[in-house]
């Protein structure tokens, strides 16, 4: 068979290699029957020769396919399409088209979600997300550079095995020391376990610790996966009140007398989804409730690294000596979603006992990207990328509240947080915050309406509004089109109501 020249198209400086396009364009021949079964290939040397390539860059394409079946080698005879191609369909049953089951033909129990539940945030538009980190500072350079450094020193195949279902040893220990400095966790790496993102840690805790008919004490306004955890368990929800202090200690303990209960979930650096504060007297209070009460505290510490105006306040964890505290914390926040890796610090015990749990669901994490994170809180970068994206996302605050106030301070108050990366921000009762996310998502600006934020018996006009994805531009378009599509809402209505604040946290610009 003559091989014309003009079959294959090389191009050189792309990202593929050379190599990896021919064998490409040679399965695609296959495909499409220019090439058929027992068709004799052109030696090495020729297609070199008619590619203008190196014979060693034919020779690894002719490899590459032989070794996935496209080609046969004959002794002393060349090379050979394959009689039958690795890409055969199976024998066996046959569906015909269209005709794909639209209904299981088994039984499940239906447990509730909340209300409004969300399950992510369009990539289209702009989006003031729920708080989330700029992916475009990422350090993914310094990533990269890692994963290399693992490639060339023959490290990838030790990590591509079976390892430990706790995590990689050296980012345990990288934990543990990083917690340490930041946040005086005196936790050692038995203390740690590694997690695809925080949001496994919730639900294997969950699934450890709850059964049916356990209560778990969640706040008003909460995370609405914890609630829908906690359902999904047969768990009975005990709802606490919250101020401008975070979750209210005395309504916990009015709780605790009259009930006993398994699980406590909180977010006391930053409480989600308002982003208040709680104050050191009141950490230890509910710190004393739950060792005298021997209740499980969930402390999700998911943004403590995003802190402006004041130098933070240790974790309950920093002062639990009677192991009562469950310390979640995730690098999806420091670093990019996409990054899965989170954490839980709990005493050794618990820690074998998630770690038994982890294997059921999940053999093992990303080893070689556990090793390559090691790599990045080893040399500093960790630390280095904190410390700039602080300083970004501080000016980013600023710029959005400042325009918050200017654009909309008539409709909307809040208040100006002290770290984090959103905005609680509660709307006038004249505004419909539904129908005005309506409207934002027709003019190109996606945000949440905030129903899933809220308990049933709650009313909801509030939402988070997430700033530090958005660079200045990005901020300032955002809060143009919030305004324009809360003036559209307002100029359909001819009864506006005078603003009436139905929550304690107001205005209160830093």
């Amino acid at each position: 068979m003559s091989f014309p020249k003009e079959w294959i198209a090389v191009a050189r400086g792309a990202d593929k290699p050379i190599f990896r396009q021919i064998a490409d364009q040679i399965v695609d021949f296959i495909r499409d029957g220019r090439l058929k079964p027992g068709d004799p290939m052109p030696s090495s040397r020729v297609l070199a020769g008619l590619l203008s390539v190196h014979r060693k860059t034919v020779n690894a394409a002719y490899d590459d396919l032989l070794l996935q079946g496209w080609l046969a080698s004959v002794p002393r005879k060349g090379v050979f399409i394959a009689d039958q191609s690795p890409a055969r369909p199976a024998q066996g049953g046959w569906m015909p088209p269209g005709r794909f089951p639209k209904a299981a033909n088994f039984h499940w129990e239906e447990r509730p979600w909340p209300e409004g539940f969300m399950t992510g945030f369009p990539a289209r538009g702009l989006v003031l997300d729920d708080g989330f980190p700029d992916v475009r500072l990422a350090p993914i350079d310094e990533l990269m550079r890692e994963y290399r450094r693992i490639a060339r020193r023959n490290l990838t195949r030790q990590y591509l095995k079976y390892s430990s279902p706790a995590g990689v040893g050296e980012l345990r220990t990288a934990i543990a020391d990083f917690l340490s400095e930041t946040r005086r966790i005196q936790c050692a790496p038995e203390n740690v376990l590694i997690t695809r993102g925080a949001q496994m840690a919730f639900f294997m805790i969950c699934q450890t610790l709850l059964k049916p008919g356990d209560r778990v004490a969640v706040s008003e306004l909460d995370y609405y996966f914890i609630i829908s955890m906690a359902n999904q368990c047969g768990a009975e929800l005990v709802r606490v009140p919250v101020d401008e202090h975070g979750l209210n200690v005395d309504a916990l303990k009015e709780i605790l007398q009259r009930q006993p209960v398994r699980l406590l979930y909180l977010t006391p650096h930053h409480h989600y989804p308002t982003t208040v504060t709680m104050p050191p007297e009141r950490r230890m209070r509910l710190l004393a409730l739950a060792q005298e009460h021997g209740v499980a505290v969930i402390e999700d510490d998911y943004d403590f690294d995003f802190r402006y105006t004041s130098v933070p306040y240790l974790p309950l964890i920093s002062s639990d000596r009677k192991g009562n505290c469950l310390y979640v914390g995730t690098l999806s926040k420091m670093i990019a979603p996409s990054i899965r890796l989170g954490f839980v610090i709990a005493p050794a015990d618990f820690i074998g006992r998630l770690t038994q749990f982890r294997r059921l669901i999940d053999f093992q994490g990303d080893t070689v990207l556990e090793k390559a994170m090691a790599g990045l809180f080893r040399d500093g970068t960790i630390t280095r990328h904190l410390n700039k994206v602080n300083r970004i996302y501080h000016d980013r605050r600023d710029l959005f509240c400042n325009l918050l106030e200017q654009e909309l301070g008539g409709h909307l108050h809040f208040r100006r947080p002290e770290g984090g990366m959103a905005v609680w921000a509660r709307f006038d009762p004249a505004v419909d915050l539904t129908a005005v996310a309506d409207i934002a998502d027709r003019n190109g600006l996606f945000f949440n309406d905030g129903r899933n934020f809220f308990s049933p018996s709650a009313t909801p006009n509030a939402t988070r509004l997430g700033f530090a994805s958005l660079n200045a531009a990005e901020i300032e378009q955002a809060v143009r089109l919030l305004r324009k599509s809360v003036t559209t809402w307002l100029e359909r209505r001819s009864d506006l109501r005078i603003f009436d604040p139905i929550y304690p946290v107001h205005s209160n610009p830093a």
